[in-house]
């Protein structure tokens, strides 16, 4: 019933026949409440040990959408400076539209990619002027607000800086407030500024 993953012998994979029969028998003999708790437990556990994109499915599959924007929140500066762009747009994809609009970060990702992508600067900048609104709402995490307003900042003058700018001073007071906006270790925000 199960297959070996590793030479260890620390990780094995159900057979996909044993996989559905266990969840028949879960659903014939759990409530949908008491299946939502354990996603949202697997979501924990595979969080806590560095399975992002399992931890996503799960939180998302227990109806905790807040948990799963949080995730991305707190692990996209690391894929991205690591240029992650595959794994980064699959996450985003995990999310409808409307769950995207609602969240900075995530309106922030879906900019970044079509920027990397350089697929449409009109919708990076409507994205960024979105993110821009929802942060000004934020007002119980002062410090994150400002980090996305400083990554804002970078966008912007990245675009700027295509277009072959005129007014260089502009272009640098605002990558200047990019680079005191973000933390450190956001290393491809803080470059591109």
């Amino acid at each position: 019933f199960t297959t070996a993953l590793d030479t260890q012998g620390h990780w094995y994979h159900y057979h996909h026949l044993f996989q559905e029969l266990l969840r028949t028998r879960l659903t014939q003999q759990a409530s949908a409440a008491e299946i939502a708790a354990l996603h949202l437990r697997a979501s924990a556990w595979f969080a806590r040990n560095g399975f992002i994109e399992e931890a996503l499915h799960h939180a998302l599959a227990g109806q905790d959408t807040t948990a799963a924007v949080r995730l991305v929140a707190q692990h996209r500066h690391a894929l991205m400076n690591d240029e992650q762009w595959l794994v980064l747009k699959r996450w985003l994809r995990l999310f409808r539209a409307e769950t995207v609009e609602a969240n900075p970060d995530l309106l922030l990702l879906s900019a970044w990619i079509a920027d990397v992508k350089r697929l449409d600067a009109g919708y990076v900048s409507d994205a960024l002027d979105r993110a821009e609104r929802l942060i000004t709402q934020i007002s119980d995490q002062p410090e994150h607000a400002r980090h996305l307003m400083g990554e804002i900042d970078a966008l912007r003058a990245n675009q700027l800086y295509d277009r072959l700018p005129t007014d260089t001073d502009a272009l640098i007071a605002q990558t200047q407030r990019a680079l005191e906006n973000t933390p450190r270790q956001w290393y491809l925000v803080r470059s591109i500024a």
